[in-house]
């Protein structure tokens, strides 16, 4: 068996919720077909769309893409955990509606914590990019794990749409809580990492797409889940 073929073999669920996506759906779920990794399933959640999401979603015939239209939007963390819950795999990626993977994406991932088999989370660096698909700036969270658990301390270091990691483990962990409304993936990040080993793969991975003053791409931003994170998951941290 060649070794494309060999890590190829374990399946990846990838999550993806959408609301009112139809600017750059097509773009993220395009960066998903071409992947050199072939062996997903997309749980793709329409969290009540009133645009034209469902119509770009339906020019796509892949039997690897599973829809689930909700009738209207339960929030952002219910949708993830409606997700999660229907993943197969026990791999799971993440990859928002306006964000765009690398074609190597999930086969550098999944080589990685195959040989790896006490990671339970691996990220890595990704690219930002505008509206018309500039690239902006980057973001590089450390690569030693210390110091990418240190840095939990004042800011989340993973971007979501760079993760891949493993259910189970994610279920013991809880999976994202439903308390929190904003913050759910760093809050998972972190029950990961005060018990688990995670990684970050040094080259950029995944384009997140910057969307004018996108609140979940803000310093401010950053200092509400951060707080919120630490005062929800202190007591766990210390057990």
């Amino acid at each position: 068996m060649k070794k494309n073929q060999k890590i190829q073999s374990e399946p990846i669920s990838v999550l993806m919720t959408v609301f009112n996506g139809e600017l750059y759906l097509k773009a993220a779920l395009d960066s998903l077909i071409n992947q050199t990794y072939n062996n997903w399933e997309l749980i793709l959640v329409d969290n009540g769309s009133q645009d034209q999401s469902i119509e770009v979603i339906g020019n796509y015939h892949d039997k690897r893409i599973r829809l689930y239209r909700l009738k209207k939007n339960i929030g952002r963390t219910a949708a993830l955990r409606f997700a999660f819950n229907k993943a197969k795999s026990e791999f799971i990626a993440i990859l928002d509606a306006d964000d765009v993977a690398q074609k190597n994406r999930f086969f550098d991932q999944m080589n990685y914590i195959k040989k790896n088999t006490d990671v339970a989370l691996v990220a890595s660096w990704t690219q930002y990019i505008d509206e018309k698909n500039h690239v902006i700036g980057s973001h590089q969270p450390p690569f030693i794990e210390q110091n990418l658990i240190d840095s939990f301390g004042w800011t989340n270091p993973i971007d979501h749409s760079s993760v891949l990691y493993r259910k189970s483990i994610a279920v013991r962990c809880g999976g994202y809580p439903k308390d929190f409304v904003w913050a759910q993936d760093s809050a998972l990040f972190l029950k990961i990492a005060s018990q688990y080993k995670i990684a970050i793969i040094k080259k950029p991975l995944t384009q997140i797409r910057i969307q004018g003053l996108s609140l979940t791409r803000s310093k401010e931003y950053a200092k509400i889940i951060t707080t919120s994170s630490r005062r929800n998951y202190a007591s766990s941290l210390l057990t």
